[in-house]
């Protein structure tokens, strides 16, 4: 016959495994927020997070099976939903950072191109707006020129690129191309223009 003594020790033992379970998901969780650029100690501190709540899981696992082994398999059970459930948790998570960390960068990457793709703008509106620099270097704003020619080819190109990646992720790398290639085409001509 089991006593009430007997029965709040089980009770805590389930409670310690799903409570193991619930923290170790949580602390897999904030690791994965947290990780920097060192892999090595963020696999390392994601290892230990999850060694421990293991063993914590198991110990509170063995503790109901010493207390109640008549109830080892609802103990069992106990732990195998509670892990199962911190897995199914931590690996929901993941994808969701993953795919958060993936958008982040992927906007980076687009500011970047478009700051990139304006200073060759400013530069090319700098000749085009101002009259007297624009005096110094004509060969900058005459479109007869094949160097100019190219260079405004290169920049309709750009911005259709920009609109495309701005609204479609995955053309990110047209826009990429597209941005180099106004640089080049600006480079070209600024350098065949003459000093400024």
């Amino acid at each position: 016959m089991t006593g009430p003594g007997e029965w709040l020790q089980f009770i805590a033992a389930l409670a310690l495994m799903g409570g193991a379970a619930g923290g170790t998901a949580w602390l897999v969780e904030a690791s994965l927020r947290r990780t920097g650029d060192d892999e090595a100690e963020d696999a390392e501190r994601l290892f230990w997070v999850g060694l421990t709540g293991a063993l914590a899981m198991v110990l509170g696992a063995v503790w109901a099976v010493l207390v109640l082994p008549q109830l080892a398999p609802l103990a069992g059970a106990v732990l195998l939903a509670s892990s199962g459930g911190a897995v199914w948790w931590t690996q929901r998570r993941r994808r969701a950072l993953l795919a958060q960390r993936r958008r982040r960068l992927q906007r980076r990457r687009l500011d970047s191109l478009v700051e990139r793709h304006e200073a060759v703008l400013e530069q090319w509106r700098s000749y085009e707006l101002d009259p007297f620099k624009a005096l110094e270097r004509p060969g900058l704003t005459d479109v007869s020129q094949p160097l100019t020619s190219s260079l405004i080819r290169a920049m309709r190109e750009a911005e259709g690129a920009r609109s495309r990646a701005l609204q479609e992720a995955s053309d990110q790398p047209s826009y990429a191309r597209a941005v180099e290639a106004l640089e080049t085409a600006w480079r070209r001509l600024d350098g065949d223009a003459g000093p400024g």
